[in-house]
Parts: structure tokens; C-alpha cells; sequence
């Protein structure tokens, strides 16, 4: 199918479906969704005797299924609905930044410190943040913030040819900061049938919409978090202070690398940092990854259980809290190197408001 095809200069291909030779068309339909589905809408016809295939088709990544004997009517409206696609995606350049978070262990929070930085650049600097929790059997993102956990991300990435802004739309749940979270479903979903490739074109559609891509990823380095993590500056690096998972930051930070994954988009948080007196402190971590920015989040845990049972953000608990200040200037940081403005302080944005 895909011999000497140029997708460049084409936006639409049909191409007929027949019951007899099904299972080796359909791996034909995924090799050229795969390959050319972000440039290119692929449309299959079938005759209506064999309406059994249907599931088969729509899942197989395909932008459209016609049944024979086709109209004029339905082809015209494929074809425009196809073209108008084309033409809003191309006048929609690429614009948003991607932050991945990747825990060092389970347990180095990860995903509150994602959902808190999500919140602080929608809510205080006022930008269009999506939040994507791709640990789809752990994930607690959507737990957090008390939103509907239905499985947003899975539906995206086993659904690659379908994937532009309008489905991702309708698969995101909002969050009353205005966050637009793509929960995962937070079960023993496997990962089976998620590729890599569907990853990228959600991120690029994503990029499109947002001012910034927040991914929470789970502690797992496969094709589909590989791909996050090379999409991502920076890559935020969540671990503690405990010799275990300095330990695992210290393997991370040498193997990423080695993965083609450099060490300039890395960057550390040191979260619940001051926990323990005995813990690796904010001030140590030069001598131990000197050429690694790094940030810390202080412990407060009392603040942490809060927010967490009420699904609330934690400067919503306290804005003043110290936890809450060091996310802040991570947001602030993160800001900054897409080329925005500062956040103001919650005390400066209501003194402008009044007196500006």
C-alpha cells in the first residue's frame, strides 16, 4: 500500500476493504496509519454484506468507513470534513511546551508535584496547561484532584488514527482551576496496543491547543514513556532524599543518556525535602549532580493530606506555605524557559487588580 506513496501531497486515500483477505489488509491499514496518519486521512469502503468487519475497521486507526455502494453525498462530506481538518491543523503551529515527570521510585511524588505545577501556570500566570497522566495502571492525578478517572489516555493512544483536536477534546476532563486533565484509568489496564507513535501525535496536537503539556509518567521506561521523555524539556527528575532512591537517580541519570536522552534536559526536585535529618539536603545535591539544575519541594505533609482529600491544588490550602512557594518558583522556572512572564504573588495580583 505504502510503495512509492508521497503523503506530502496527498489528504485523502480510500481504499476498498473485502471480508476474504481482511486480516491481511487490516495490518496494511495500521502500517499506513502509523506511518502517514498524521499528514494523511485513510477511508475504507466495504460492501454492506460484510457490516460484521465494521468494529474491525474502526478500530484499526481508519479516519472514516463508508459502506457500498458509495453516494456522492457521503463521499463530499468525508472529503470536506478530511480538507477542513487539514487546513485548521496547518494553520495551528506548534506552541506548547512538554514537561514530563518521571519518579526516581514509587512514592517520590511525582504526580502531586505535576498536578500542583499544572495548577500554579493555569491559575496564577493565567496560560492553557493540559495535564497528562500516562502511569495508566497507577495514576492518581485525576485521585488527586477529584475528577473522573475514565481512562482518557488509553482511549487517545488506542486510537491513533482518530487522534486531533476535537476527540482529544472530547476525551479531557476540567478541573475548577481550568486544568484540562487526560486522566488515566487508574487499573490493571495493560499497555498492550499503546504505541510510541499514537504518543507523539497526541503530544503534537496537544502542543497545538496549550500553552504548556504537564505528563505525569509511571516509574517504567518503555517505547511509550521513551517517547514522552524525548518530546519533553525539561525532564524533571522527582526523587527524595533517602539513599534508595539517590541511588535510582543516580542510575537514571547515567542510563537516560545512554538511551539518547540528554543530560541538558534534565533537571532534579528533591521533594519532602527536610523530612528527615538524616536525608540527602537541597544543599548537598551540588557536590552530588553539580551539573544538574535542581529544585527542592519542602515536606508538609499536613497541607499534602489536605488537598489531597479535598481535590483541591495546595496553594488553595495555603498560598504561603513553603511547599507551595517552591512549586511556585518551579512553575515560575518553567515559565520562563518557554519566554513568558513572572507570576505574581497572590498579594501583588490582588493589589494590581485594585490600584491598576
Amino acid at each position: 500500500m505504502e510503495k512509492g506513496f508521497r503523503s506530502e501531497a496527498v489528504d485523502v486515500v480510500i481504499v476498498e476493504v473485502d471480508g476474504e483477505e481482511l486480516s491481511e489488509q487490516m495490518d496494511d491499514i495500521r502500517l499506513f496509519v502509523e506511518k502517514f496518519g498524521e499528514e494523511t486521512d485513510l477511508v475504507a469502503t466495504f460492501p454492506r454484506i460484510n457490516m460484521q468487519i465494521m468494529p474491525d475497521l474502526l478500530r484499526s486507526g481508519l479516519r472514516d468507513v463508508l459502506p457500498l455502494p458509495l453516494s456522492e453525498e457521503d463521499l463530499d462530506h468525508c472529503i470536506n470534513n478530511s480538507l477542513a481538518r487539514t487546513r485548521k491543523t496547518s494553520l495551528q503551529p506548534r506552541k506548547g511546551s512538554v514537561v514530563c515527570f518521571l519518579n526516581t521510585r514509587s512514592g517520590a511524588g511525582g504526580p502531586f508535584v505535576a498536578a500542583n505545577l499544572a495548577h500554579s501556570l493555569q491559575f496564577e500566570l493565567e496560560k492553557k496547561v493540559a495535564l497528562v497522566d500516562l502511569d495508566i495502571q497507577f495514576g492518581t492525578v485525576a485521585y488527586d484532584l477529584d475528577i473522573k478517572s475514565d481512562g482518557g489516555i488509553v482511549e487517545a493512544l488506542r486510537n491513533h488514527g482518530r487522534i486531533d483536536q476535537v476527540f482529544v477534546e472530547a476525551l479531557m476532563a476540567k478541573h475548577s482551576s481550568g486544568v484540562d486533565v487526560l486522566a488515566s484509568p487508574a487499573d490493571l489496564t495493560t499497555w498492550e496496543g499503546l504505541s510510541p507513535k499514537a504518543l507523539e501525535r497526541l503530544i503534537l496536537v496537544l502542543q497545538r491547543s496549550y500553552d504548556h503539556v504537564v505528563i505525569n509518567l509511571p516509574v517504567l521506561i518503555n517505547d511509550v514513556t521513551l517517547k514522552a521523555l524525548s518530546m519533553s524539556n525539561p525532564i524533571f527528575l522527582v526523587t527524595q532524599g533517602t539513599i534508595s532512591m539517590m541511588r535510582n537517580l543516580n542510575m537514571v541519570v547515567h542510563r537516560l543518556p545512554v538511551m539518547g536522552l540528554g543530560l541538558e534536559n534534565m533537571e532534579i526536585i528533591l521533594n519532602r525535602a527536610g523530612t528527615e535529618d538524616k536525608d540527602l539536603k537541597s544543599s548537598d545535591m551540588a557536590s552530588f549532580f553539580g551539573d544538574i539544575p535542581h529544585h527542592r519541594v519542602r515536606s508538609d505533609f499536613k497541607i499534602v493530606t489536605k488537598a489531597e482529600n479535598e481535590g483541591k491544588a495546595a496553594c488553595e490550602i495555603d498560598s504561603r506555605a513553603g511547599l507551595v512557594e517552591d512549586i511556585r518558583a518551579i512553575a515560575q522556572h518553567v515559565a520562563g524557559l518557554a519566554g513568558e512572564g513572572k507570576i505574581e504573588s497572590p498579594s501583588k495580583k490582588a493589589k494590581r487588580r485594585w490600584f491598576f
